[in-house]
């Protein structure tokens, strides 16, 4: 193994170590997620533990020089199907949260996801190929890196299927505090509509959204959040960042 094959390996090992670790103390959010991304539910538990055990080998091989370079053919090998998965559901629309890391943090896949895979996996084929040429790999690992931070910025604005609600604790109509927490505490899913009050168009859908509310009142939370200034006939209930409406 080449002096710096050994660094770079390190960085991949972990990747596939804690995230083992991790899905390994929360097999049943792994069964959820992989049934997420299309698996059979009666095959998402063998295909957990499975990849849990595949995760733990590429990351032990990996930082033992003997076996490096195919631990980083395996690390390679599971990034391109994870990448390949991933991709599919995002051109197929689905956008799914994933639990790479099992319960230490489920994040909303994007393009991105497959844009730090593909970094990564930039490095595993480094290991796997001994360090030569070094130069290529070096400049994939800095145009991939570009591509990952480029596409994290740009997702990172966007509010897309997927993204969990942000927190909030904001006033009503009566001028009661609420949050988040206290609305999904009712039960029933919570919807959320963002509003803006005093423009044309949202003002003309709080009718609607007050016939939602009558209607489906058993079956969902249904709560509108403004910014606008008072007045503002907004159905209840209404949760908005001022007193008043």
């Amino acid at each position: 193994m080449g002096e710096m094959v050994l660094p770079v390996a390190i960085v991949p090992a972990m990747v596939f170590g804690v995230a083992a670790a991790v899905k390994s103390t929360d097999l049943e959010g792994l069964r959820r997620a992989l049934v997420g991304f299309g698996v059979p539910p009666r095959t998402a538990v063998p295909l957990g533990r499975s990849l849990v055990t595949c995760e733990f080998a590429v990351a032990l091989a990996l930082v033992v020089p003997p076996w490096a370079r195919v631990g980083g053919l395996g690390a390679l090998l599971l990034l391109t199907l994870f990448s390949g998965v991933i991709a599919l559901n995002l051109m197929l629309g689905r956008t799914r949260v994933c639990d790479c890391f099992g319960g230490l943090k489920a994040t909303s896949v994007g393009w991105s996801t497959v844009a730090r895979n593909a970094l990564i996996a930039v490095l595993a084929a480094f290991v796997a190929a001994d360090g030569h040429p070094h130069w290529l790999f070096a400049g994939l690992a800095v145009v991939m890196s570009a591509l990952w931070a480029g596409l994290w910025a740009r997702e990172a604005g966007e509010v897309r299927a997927g993204l969990f609600a942000p927190p909030f604790s904001l006033r009503d109509e009566s001028g009661r505090t609420r949050s988040l927490d206290d609305l999904l505490a009712r039960g029933p899913p919570l919807l959320l509509v963002f509003s803006d009050l005093p423009s044309g168009p949202h003002a003309a859908l709080l009718p609607q959204v007050a016939r939602w509310q009558r209607t489906h009142e058993d079956d969902v939370t249904i709560a509108v959040l403004s910014g606008g200034p008072e007045p503002c006939p907004s159905p209840r209930p209404a949760v908005t960042d001022h007193d008043g409406c």
